[in-house]
């Protein structure tokens, strides 16, 4: 098992069209995404996280992180670290959505790149290095089994890490802490829990 560090939560979440909204327009949708997912931060840091780990995909990973910066800059302490799979993540993205990538990066306080290039599981690794650095693991998460995001929910469960997920669309919690002693609340998205 990899312990992970105890003030930190890593971050997995999936694309814009699986998360139920257009990261170019503004809708209600993703109005109440974004405060579900400030609720979920602002509960991490009550309980004493202090480091975000953000993985930096287009869509969830960027929202989260997005919200990460706004409540840093209202005066949460978090330290926002982004960890990219490698060099030119973004290098065929559209140019607003390198715009948002790059404003990220230049406003968290570490940004960690593990490889060079591209190359086939780059993401996994990057996945598994967030998962393996925090004792953590937030994710907006719908309960398909493919995907990364499916594979960075399964790879957290089977290192005993603390999950929580927040379903994309119906924006319902679901938490998975294997450590606690308390009954666990209804764990609708992570099967085993």
């Amino acid at each position: 098992m990899v312990i992970g560090n105890p003030r930190a939560c890593a971050f997995t979440g999936h694309r814009p069209p699986r998360c139920g909204f257009d990261p170019r327009y503004e809708s209600s949708h993703l109005l109440k995404l974004r405060e579900a997912v400030s609720r979920e931060l602002f509960l991490l840091w009550t309980e004493g996280v202090e480091t975000l780990l953000f993985g930096m995909a287009v869509g969830a990973d960027q929202l989260a992180a997005e919200q990460a910066l706004r409540m840093r800059d209202m005066g949460v302490p978090f330290h926002v670290t982004c960890v990219l799979p490698c060099k030119g993540q973004d290098s065929s993205w559209p140019k607003r959505a390198r715009q948002q990538y790059l404003s990220i990066l230049e406003r968290a306080d570490h940004v960690i790149t593990l490889a060079e290039s591209y190359s086939a599981g780059c993401m996994h690794i990057r996945n598994r290095f967030m998962v393996d650095h925090a004792a953590t693991l937030l994710s907006i998460y719908d309960g398909n089994k493919g995907g990364g995001t499916a594979y960075t929910v399964a790879y957290a469960k089977k290192n005993g890490k603390r999950i929580i997920v927040l379903h994309p669309n119906r924006l319902e919690v679901s938490r998975c802490d294997p450590s606690s002693e308390l009954p666990l609340q209804q764990n609708l998205f992570i099967s085993g829990c």
